[in-house]
């Protein structure tokens, strides 16, 4: 994996986070509603997150 600067790392955990907390709300929503769109966001959502964890392990 390449390297990624701190301050990069920094600011993709603040928008990772920023999702999280968007997405509380949002998964609420699925269980009634089984929306799609939702539902790519919360694997694009995975995604980042375990990018977010392999960037840190590699540092």
């Amino acid at each position: 994996m390449a390297y990624i600067p701190k301050s990069q790392l920094n600011k993709l955990e603040t928008m990772v986070t920023g999702h999280l907390q968007n997405m509380k709300s949002t998964i609420v929503k699925i269980r009634h509603r089984g929306d799609t769109k939702t539902r790519i966001g919360l694997h694009e959502l995975t995604f980042a997150a375990e990018n977010l964890a392999n960037a840190h392990k590699a540092q």
